[in-house]
């Protein structure tokens, strides 16, 4: 039978107080950073699953960003399109009252001068910027107005297309200018709206201009017009779709980030009711492995703790 020398005992004692003191340290730690693990060793598993949940809530933040981009630039195309149905409809109410046989040479070229106020205003429309160096009928990208107007006729200079954003790429934040306001179809034929204006008002300003040919000049413009406020409004039916889908993309978004935070909570945050309770318990542990350290070697505990 062996026997336990004191010596034994103490140095046990000692062994129990620095334990002791490493588990107080830890957990004052746990306490003051409210995380349950301080280093990987702590728990590997438990790392590596925390640092995939911080990258999905990562990968959300710029995905949230996107689409809050793509909502900004899908908002301003939207209103655009609405202003550009507005100019072509008073555009055609001015065309429609112009095509009058009563009217006389100068009644005339007052409306061709309002119609050209519309035509700058529907140009100025179709190189607007979003603000941010972009145009909103930039197609694929343009850092430059996309149509060009060289007093002759009107030109777009940008890559037709549209740019797309989100990890699955369905949301647009640029419109094609080109497929909007070029190429329109009148009975086989195509033509810019531009140059549906720009004939409009040559046909009104021109006092050679017999009746019927007037009749038929103003006629042939406003189907190019109406074409084209046709596919304005078919536009802006689709970014509002896309709006709507924004909408629900964020509200996944939103859902699925909190379930991330959740999860990360569940994995790195500490228990502070338990790390306190903890606590305590340690410490009256390490009281008691002191005591009993100091009636083991005979010295008190201020020669201890000195």
């Amino acid at each position: 039978m062996s026997r336990i020398s004191t010596a034994q005992i103490a140095q046990r004692a000692v062994e129990t107080i620095l334990d002791r003191q490493s588990s107080i340290s830890d957990l004052q730690t746990t306490i003051t950073t409210g995380r349950a693990m301080t280093r990987i060793s702590d728990d590997p598993a438990a790392a590596s699953q925390a640092e995939r949940t911080r990258s999905e809530i990562a990968t959300n933040t710029v995905e949230s960003r996107m689409i809050g981009f793509a909502r900004l630039r899908l908002s301003q195309a939207e209103g655009a399109l609405g202003d550009g149905q507005e100019i072509m409809q008073r555009a055609r109410d001015l065309m429609i009252a112009a095509n009058n046989d009563t009217y006389s040479e100068n009644d005339r070229a007052k409306f061709a001068a309002e119609l050209t106020g519309l035509r700058n205003e529907l140009f100025s429309l179709a190189n607007r910027s979003d603000g941010l160096g972009s145009y909103l009928f930039g197609g694929y990208g343009s850092r430059t107005a996309p149509f060009e107007d060289d007093g002759v006729s009107v030109t777009y200079a940008a890559d037709p297309g549209a740019q797309l954003v989100g990890s699955d790429g369905r949301f647009a934040v640029s419109l094609d200018g080109r497929s909007l306001f070029e190429n329109v179809d009148n009975l086989g034929a195509v033509k810019s709206v531009f140059g549906a204006f720009d004939d409009a008002i040559a046909a009104l300003s021109d006092p050679a201009n017999a009746t019927p040919d007037l009749h038929t000049a103003i006629a042939d413009q406003m189907r190019i017009i109406d074409g084209a406020n046709e596919r304005f409004g078919t536009a802006r039916a689709m970014a509002g779709h896309q709006l709507n889908a924004i909408d629900r993309a964020e509200q996944d978004l939103q859902r699925g980030e909190l379930a991330a935070r959740e999860r990360l909570s569940d994995l790195v945050d500490a228990d502070l009711a338990e790390a306190i309770s903890r606590l305590a318990q340690q410490q009256t542990q390490l009281d008691a492995a002191m005591q009993t350290y100091v009636k083991i070697s005979g010295r008190s505990l201020f020669d201890y703790i000195r």
